[in-house]
């Protein structure tokens, strides 16, 4: 309860996030060749299909009248008012789902594979000499060593038996390496997951206008649709429809970091990311502030350096436009593996603030270590669990 309390002040999730920020920034630079070679690259063309779509769209596309249209004819049939601001929630959803369409084989592959390839990094312990080891959930995985280890022992005494000790032993080997060496691996997990949270976006959408569809009809019941009552109610209903919006995506983001991690995918990692982000939502939307920040600066940067200028340029300079266009959908790519860093150090601090949780009667006992390069804790109860578990 005391850990719920001060998690919920807002100068100490402040804290956290800016902590977890400068630790992803340390890991982005101290690996700085891993992440702008491959997971960048790999990230590339997804974000090039982000920024030319958001561009064009509006321009090129026939497709986003009809779209819009709709939408505005079902919020003025649902019994919504004829505001501006519902004129520019249907535009803004009409772009919005026009481009998940056009990105959407983008982000089933690219997307999900560079972060998969990222989260697979978070899961290896990179040593000073090299060597990766297991830093998501040690305490797991020393028990999946040790369980896989004794069952090896069991295979072995039984293989003697047929003269086939060593034959067995490599297969088994080979078998475990091969689990644990490809980022291919997290990728099954993080689809499931992905697909769901699209189901999540659209339920948290669709619960959002069917409150604001009851609070207006329950103001023209009361007579309050003045254009200034209408005014007030539609920045409140602004103010929310945000408020859940932001939740539901910040729980997606960490239910995604969670699948690949755990390797469990579907609504099990939605539900887990719920409990893990209790009392840390202050924390995870401050995270997401900066990037999401940085990610419309760059899309600025683009339509005005690159669409705006694009009809001006002869052919003769138009490469040097479509240089600087994949330049900018670069920087686009490495905010978006800053993002997923920062998730997945939030996840580790999620998780271990769970377990701190679980054991609050042994937090006098315990110590706490911050490792240098990762930002969780370990206890000297948890250690004492393995070693005894171990003999």
């Amino acid at each position: 309860m005391f850990s719920v309390s001060m998690e919920e002040n807002p100068a100490i999730s402040m804290g956290k996030a800016g902590k977890i920020t400068r630790k992803s920034v340390h890991t982005f630079l101290q690996y700085y060749q891993y992440f702008t070679t491959i997971a960048t690259l790999i990230m590339l063309p997804f974000s090039i299909s982000v920024l030319i779509s958001q561009s064009i769209i509006s321009s090129s596309f026939n497709l986003l009248p009809s779209i819009y249209n709709h939408l505005l004819s079902l919020f003025f049939a649902a019994g919504f008012p004829s505001s501006h601001f519902f004129s520019l929630i249907s535009l803004k959803l009409s772009q919005t789902i026009l481009s998940s369409i056009v990105t959407l084989p983008f982000s089933l592959s690219f997307l999900l594979l560079a972060k998969s390839s990222i989260i697979h990094f978070f899961t290896q312990k990179i040593d000073h000499n090299g060597h990766q080891s297991s830093i998501s959930h040690n305490v797991r995985i020393q028990k999946e060593e040790v369980t896989d280890r004794s069952y090896s022992n069991s295979l072995e005494r039984e293989s003697k038996k047929n003269g086939h000790s060593q034959e067995n032993t490599q297969k088994i080997d080979h078998n475990h390496n091969h689990k644990s060496s490809s980022f291919i691996n997290h990728y099954s997990p993080i689809l499931s997951t992905h697909i769901c949270n699209t189901f999540i976006i659209f339920g948290a959408n669709a619960t959002c206008f069917s409150l604001l569809f009851l609070a207006f009809n329950f103001l023209e019941g009361f007579y309050l649709d003045s254009p200034k009552w209408v005014l007030f109610f539609s920045c409140i209903g602004a103010i929310f429809y945000s408020i859940i919006l932001a939740n539901a995506l910040v729980v997606c983001n960490l239910a995604l970091v969670s699948s690949g991690i755990e390797r469990k995918g579907g609504l099990l990692s939605i539900v887990q990311a719920c409990v893990l982000i209790r009392g840390k939502t202050s924390t995870a939307l401050a995270l997401a502030v900066p990037v999401n920040l940085g990610l419309a600066a760059v899309e600025a940067l683009f339509h005005y350096r690159i669409v705006a200028n694009s009809m001006k340029q002869n052919s003769y300079t138009l490469w040097l436009v479509a240089l600087e266009g994949m330049l900018i959908a670069y920087i686009y790519a490495m905010i978006l593996v800053l993002d997923v860093i920062m998730s997945c150090m939030f996840y580790q601090s999620c998780k271990e603030g769970y377990h701190h949780g679980k054991n609050d009667h042994d937090l006098d006992h315990g110590c706490v270590m911050e490792v240098e390069n990762y930002c969780y804790y370990d206890y000297n109860v948890t250690k004492l669990n393995v070693v005894e578990e171990f003999v």
